[in-house]
């Protein structure tokens, strides 16, 4: 549950929000954008902030990111976004300790970030 595929220029970096819970043994993909890489550290700082907000939740978290990436997709011009829309019960109870942020090049990703919750 951690693919999430998108197609972005060359003028724009893939990006990818990846939650994980306490035993590492769930991770599941919330968010996915195209995004110039001039925005990388703005886009950074705001997921640190809604990671504080959230307070480990799951429920929390997914709901702050829905609210939020649609705003980033107007203001900082992504041609491309994708969130996931609703969570299984089971993944509502979850708590997380870390929200992983991938930026990939080609076909490949790699963590640029992870922020510990």
């Amino acid at each position: 549950m951690e693919k999430i595929i998108l197609r972005c220029t060359e003028q724009h970096q893939r990006y990818k929000i990846v939650a994980e819970n306490d035993n590492k043994n769930l991770q599941v993909a919330l968010a996915g954008f195209c995004a110039k890489e001039y925005t990388e550290n703005i886009l950074l700082n705001q997921l640190q902030n809604i990671c504080l907000q959230s307070n480990g939740s799951f429920s929390i978290l997914h709901a702050l990111l829905k609210n939020v990436v649609p705003q980033w997709q107007h203001s900082f011009n992504m041609p491309t976004v994708q969130i996931l829309q609703l969570l299984a019960d089971s993944f509502l109870q979850q708590k997380l300790t870390s929200m992983l942020v991938y930026k990939g090049v080609g076909n490949d990703e790699k963590i640029i970030r992870r922020i510990f919750l």
